[in-house]
């Protein structure tokens, strides 16, 4: 995703400006710097709450699929909009469902009616 890409770049590009001035001061900012300081500081630590709340809503999207499927296997019309990581999220995710059933003997998946 580009604006995922692009907010970890905006994170990293933040806290190197920050690092590269406090090396430049011997870790001794300026006074008057400070409050420039705390915005970037601020800055950085909003956008990585947003990209793990982003990442926490995708790891819960991805364990519905697991559910609502019905399967252990993914779809393969969803795959192209998942990244990698995630189809192993979905792979390990399900390998722990199904050893869980296994080890209890229930199939949590069966419906109740």
């Amino acid at each position: 995703n580009a604006k995922f890409t692009d907010c970890v770049r905006e994170i990293n590009e933040l806290h190197g400006d920050v690092t590269q001035y406090l090396e430049s001061r011997g870790g001794r900012p300026e006074p008057d710097h400070l409050p420039k300081l705390v915005v970037f500081h601020t800055a950085v630590m909003r956008n990585k709450r947003c990209l793990l709340a982003y990442i926490k809503y995708r790891m819960r999207q991805i364990e519905k699929l697991r559910w609502t499927s019905g399967g252990a296997t993914l779809s393969p019309a969803l795959q192209p909009d998942l990244h990698k990581q995630e189809i192993d999220f979905f792979t390990e995710y399900s390998a722990l469902v199904n050893q869980y059933m296994t080890d209890v003997g229930l199939d949590l998946t069966a419906d109740v009616n």
